[in-house]
């Protein structure tokens, strides 16, 4: 387990692993930490995504509690579940999509060619 600088903040030893109650706080707190907090959306559900206009990036359209609206940004990470027990992803249109798709557990294995190709984005 990696040294972690605030773990302190929750009452925990550097060496012992978060209990799951203090795990929320401890991850908005290193979201803060980075800088990422202000782009991290919760209780947030995807319902459709585009690729923008000239392919420099993606229309989002998003419901949350606050309402469904569309967000507009250069990169799109989809996460669909733990990173112990992959799961496949699947998308409408994914049969004619020109770019490849894959899930972090082909990153070892294929993560270099992924880097290379144009059709990444």
């Amino acid at each position: 387990m990696l040294p972690d600088p605030l773990h302190h903040d929750f009452g925990v030893k550097e060496i012992e692993y978060l209990p799951g109650t203090v795990v929320p706080d401890s991850l908005a707190e290193h979201a803060k930490h980075w800088n990422i907090y202000e782009r991290i959306r919760s209780r947030t559900k995807a319902l459709e995504t585009d690729k923008a206009e000239g392919g420099n990036g993606w229309h989002l359209t998003v419901s949350s509690p606050a309402g469904q609206y569309t967000l507009v940004t250069k990169k799109l990470i989809v996460a669909t579940g733990l990173t112990s027990q992959p799961q496949a992803l699947q998308v409408k249109g994914q049969d004619s999509c020109n770019a490849p798709i894959a899930n972090t557990s082909q990153l070892a294995t294929d993560g270099p060619a992924l880097l290379k190709d144009p059709g990444v984005t």
